[in-house]
């Protein structure tokens, strides 16, 4: 069974690309950071983060004539010409992209009216992630907010707080990771606070209008993640009101 993929906004099946196979890496080798505590002879190893993932396809491109074929290898070589990251989706896996870049020269072996072509790409963060963007808002005061993302891998959200009401100290946790995140600051009815928990940043926007300003300096605690396949219960403990705006995807490793 033959599929294809789309890379840097061109679908390359419109290019006459048909893949057959695709390498045999699923799960990435964990990265080891060593660790070395100064005053002795003791190395930790922390196995913090996965290392870059290769994504490789080999396949036929095919055209009509040798000058047709010519024009689309051409084309690939064009979209392929790109040095910042960008969406690589494979039709076989729906639902999922990768931030990826060409990994390695294109290989290709040209006959007539066909040609044999390895595709390599390398994608630096190896999780895939959601197609669908979650984006959910809920109010305060209640209980707690229970979220069950799916995936296969912790996701780090943005959490946006609103004010309904002055407030000088905005707190949030997740409950079921036993972290918590603190802001102290004035608030006022209006202003928001951007908890971007996969940049360890936090934003002040004071009028409501996207106008984002960086505020971290009375930050404090614990950075947000979501686990994956289970309950999250996310409280907002501080202020007593208040809305909470949960954006993130779910990711795959």
């Amino acid at each position: 069974m033959s599929f294809s993929f789309s890379f840097n906004g061109v679908d390359f099946s419109s290019l006459g690309v048909k893949v057959n196979a695709s390498g045999p890496e699923w799960i990435p080798a964990p990265k080891f950071d060593i660790i070395t505590v100064p005053g002795s002879d003791v190395a930790l190893a922390n196995a913090s983060r996965y290392q870059a993932r290769a994504l490789k396809f080999s396949g036929v491109v095919i055209g009509a004539s040798f000058a047709d074929l010519t024009a689309k290898m051409d084309a690939i070589a064009l979209a392929l010409n790109e040095r910042n990251d960008c969406i690589l989706s494979v039709d076989a896996i729906p639902g999922r992209y990768w931030m990826a870049r060409l990994g390695g020269p294109i290989v290709a072996e040209l006959r007539r009216t066909s040609a044999k072509v390895d595709f390599s790409f390398i994608a630096n963060d190896p999780h895939a992630y959601s197609t669908t963007e979650t984006d959910d808002v809920q109010t305060w005061p209640r209980a707690a907010w229970e979220i069950t993302p799916g995936g296969t891998h912790e996701i780090a959200p943005a959490v946006i707080f609103e004010a309904t009401g002055a407030a000088t100290v905005v707190v949030i946790e997740n409950s079921d990771t036993d972290e918590r995140i603190s802001w102290a600051g004035t608030l006022a009815t209006g202003n928001r606070l951007k908890f971007d928990c996969a940049t360890w940043r936090v934003w002040f926007d004071q009028a409501g209008l996207d106008d984002w300003e960086l505020s971290q300096a009375t930050v404090s605690g614990t950075f947000l993640t979501l686990r994956p396949g289970v309950a999250n219960n996310l409280r907002l403990l501080a202020p007593a009101a208040g809305s909470l705006r949960l954006i993130y995807r779910e990711r795959y490793v």
